[in-house]
């Protein structure tokens, strides 16, 4: 399946501002107020976080972890350097500063700490002697929509970055001027059948291990590939497996523990391919244990004490060690039923399973990454409880005793409420938004002070994350983490009523933890709508997903042939709206030839939807609808758009026929290069349209408007405020109402982010 990037105390009342703000220009600005009286439950104290092990590496007791995920702030990430096995923590600066981004690779070679960063569109490449200051490597290396992962080495008395496009390897190397130059790999064949997924090297020589298919049959066997020049060239050195495993076999992982290459994969012994398995329950294969070193020869054996070939096989997170002692870290099953189990061997060949620390009640434990140290084994785990996750490290010594090595991340905590959604709704305003944990939706009667104050009672592992409101009633959606997946939430209110809650698989499918199971929803003149994905279990097929209910408990799935997904033809629906002449909007994307074209499907009973195909936005190839947002002049489509070797842009789509037809309109500035864009909201300004968001490099973002009164083409406008510079400008929540444009977010280095509130006019 192919994806692309998507958006999303004492005092009574507390007014949220950057201190300081003067702005300047034709804008009359005002900051907004929030009444927090009785904002004080046990919920509100409690910080949103959410925040996951990335990566953990170390060389003896000198330890670096990465995390990355979320607070109220925003994107967080922290990258800490322990010199103790983690008993004390300084968190890293990446030139000088706090990473913004989470390396997407961390290793030691020649004295020196290595992490490889994909910051800005490109992979930058960091060193640090102290694991505590690092120093960016030149301009970086620069990648299209065809980069397929990337990893580094210390070879040859310098670092390399190997990164995959299509079935070719480009070997990086840094040249004296500072920048990175690139050379193809010689020696491995452009054969679409050889797939090499794992990594490593000893400083000489290079491996690259994985599994390779017979041409004209279904054979798959084992196959690694070695380099003694830094990767320029390889050698095909793959093992003959055959005697060990006459059926499919191949590598998953490999490690350089200090005397040897240690690989594992999967292999089906003789007994189950000469079909004598019945007896034994066996069902799938078997683990593969490998050695290498060399010069040397190959060293391959069955081995069912981490793999038995009675329950699915693993996933493989972690081979790691040294040649006394080695890790392994699988995950077992899929989804909900998934298992996570960590596997010692020391000093026998067979894999031991350890003993690990049980979660304590109404958490959920996600075992991520180890590393064997000197006196034990760290533990790096995601840890969710109340809604909240950080990562926990644990030191396990050799009697199975465990101690607390877990690194101090504060989250940012705002001087008020988080606002996640403004809405116009008559002559009144509401804000969707959260203090701590608690969440609560404000009204304002003058567009400024929002004194009603409603607290939404959610249990401590749900949260609402946008909201709508419209004359057919209210809808509030987000999400219920539950063990390895997500349910959707969706809050519903008719006129006059009270809120019903729904939790659950809305689409059929279970939504893997940290997705997004509901897209987008409304009320309508036929009732509640929620759209979404529906996903096959093993992630072959995406179908688009909609759902109706008319009450707000009930909901039942809407299965039209269009929104049925096929391999490589996946659908998706991100966006929902209705016009005045009450046609019902869905807009999303099918996918044809590996490629995303736009699409709006239509309906007038919310029973049969046609499929509007918009035009792909010229000279990209991929475009998919994002928002909608229906006039009394018009009904206008954001479209996204993203295409190899141009960056993105977005386009603003028009129709003057309740959805029957599309016509391309005002294309927004591309992002390209190391510019990108920030969230994006697209919005109704009285009978017109406008479309505020940032664009720009991490470090620089700025503010743009576009505005139109009828939808047909868009202007630029200036839009300056002092609390929209600096870095890491996003704008989380907009909307206009009565000629005022209303914006919440942060602002500022990372970790240390601002939050801003405020309204000023719209310029005409």
């Amino acid at each position: 399946m192919k994806t692309t990037r998507r958006l999303v105390t004492a005092a009574a009342v507390l007014a949220l501002a950057l201190s300081g703000c003067t702005g300047g220009g034709i804008f009359q600005q005002d900051r907004l107020e929030f009444n927090t009286t009785g904002m004080d439950s046990e919920a509100a104290k409690r910080p949103f976080v959410r925040i996951e092990v990335t990566d953990l590496v170390n060389d003896g007791a000198e330890v670096l972890l990465s995390a990355s995920g979320s607070d109220a702030g925003g994107h967080r990430t922290f990258v800490g350097h322990s010199p103790d096995g983690g008993k004390t923590w300084e968190e890293a600066r990446f030139n000088g500063r706090h990473p913004d981004f989470a390396p997407y690779r961390m290793l030691r070679g020649g004295g020196q700490w290595f992490a490889l960063a994909m910051e800005n569109n490109r992979l930058m490449p960091y060193l640090s002697q102290d694991g505590r200051n690092f120093t960016s490597t030149g301009p970086g290396i620069t990648f299209d929509n065809r980069f397929d992962g990337a990893e580094a080495l210390w070879s040859n008395n310098a670092w390399t970055v190997v990164t995959k496009r299509d079935k070719g390897f480009l070997i990086h190397r840094r040249g004296d001027d500072g920048g990175w130059k690139a050379a193809a790999a010689k020696g491995i064949p452009a054969d679409p059948g050889l797939h090499l997924f794992a990594f490593a090297g000893n400083g000489t020589t290079t491996i690259l291990a994985g599994q390779q298919e017979e041409s004209g049959s279904n054979v798959v066997r084992a196959a690694a590939y070695s380099s003694n020049d830094g990767g320029l060239n390889w050698k095909n050195i793959s093992p003959d497996s055959f005697n060990v495993a006459p059926g499919n076999s191949g590598f998953r992982d490999v490690h350089w523990d200090g005397k040897a290459f240690r690989f594992v994969g999967f292999g089906y012994s003789p007994s189950f391919y000469y079909s004598y398995r019945s007896s034994e329950g066996q069902k799938t294969a078997n683990g593969l244990n490998a050695s290498w070193t060399p010069g040397g020869k190959w060293s391959l054996a069955i081995d069912s004490s981490w793999a038995d070939g009675k329950e699915d096989f693993p996933s493989i997170h972690e081979l790691t060690g040294t040649p006394v002692k080695q890790l392994l870290l699988t995950e077992t099953g899929s989804g909900i039923l998934a298992d996570y189990r960590l596997y010692e061997r020391s000093p026998t060949p067979d894999w031991k399973a350890l003993h690990l620390p049980a979660a304590a009640k109404d958490q959920y434990n996600y075992l991520r990454d180890a590393a064997v140290l000197p006196n034990g084994v760290l533990l790096a785990s995601s840890v969710s409880e109340n809604g909240s996750t950080r990562p926990r490290l644990v030191l396990l010594d050799s009697k199975g005793n465990a101690e607390d090595r877990t690194p101090e991340i504060p989250a940012v905590v705002p001087d008020g409420p988080a606002v996640s959604q403004f809405v116009a709704d008559g002559e009144k305003v509401l804000a969707l938004g959260s203090n701590g944990r608690e969440t609560s939706l404000w009204t304002a009667d003058d567009g400024k002070s929002f004194k009603d104050r409603t607290r939404l009672t959610l249990e401590p592992r749900q949260s609402l994350t946008a909201f709508r409101s419209n004359p057919f009633g209210a809808v509030a959606f987000g999400a219920e983490d539950a063990w390895n997946s997500t349910k959707g939430l969706v809050w519903t209110r008719t006129p006059g009523g009270s809120w019903q809650s729904y939790s659950g698989d809305l689409f059929g499918s279970r939504t893997l933890r940290g997705g997004t199971p509901v897209t987008a929803a409304t009320a309508t003149s036929r009732g509640f709508l929620a759209s979404g994905t529906r996903t096959e279990e093993d992630r072959s097929v995406t179908s688009a997903g909609l759902a109706i209910s008319t009450d707000g408990r009930n909901w039942k799935r809407i299965d039209v042939r269009s929104f049925a997904g096929k391999p490589d033809n996946d659908r998706a629906i991100y966006a929902l709206a209705e016009t005045p002449g009450k046609a019902l909007l869905a807009g999303g994307f099918m996918e044809k030839d590996i490629k995303n074209a736009p699409v709006v499907w239509r309906s007038t009973d919310a029973k049969a939807w046609t499929p509007v195909a918009l035009a792909k936005v010229k000279d990209y190839m991929d475009s998919e609808v994002l928002a909608l947002a229906a006039g009394p002049k018009a009904t206008v489509a954001l479209v996204y758009a993203e295409q190899e070797g141009k960056g993105s842009r977005y386009v603003l789509y028009k129709s003057v026929d309740q959805g029957k037809t599309w016509a391309s309109g005002t294309e927004l500035t591309e992002a390209f290069g190391e510019a990108s864009y920030g969230s994006i909201h697209l919005l109704r300004d009285g009978d017109g349209f406008a479309v505020v968001g940032t664009t720009g490099t991490t470090q620089d973002r700025k503010p743009f408007l576009y505005t139109s009164p009828d939808g047909k083409a868009f202007e630029t406008k200036d839009l300056r405020h002092d609390a929209l510079t600096g870095e890491n400008l996003d704008i989380n929540a907009a909307v206009i109402h009565n000629g005022k444009l209303l914006l919440s977010g942060f602002a500022g280095e990372a970790g240390k982010r601002k939050q801003f509130a405020f309204t000023v006019d719209v310029p005409r």
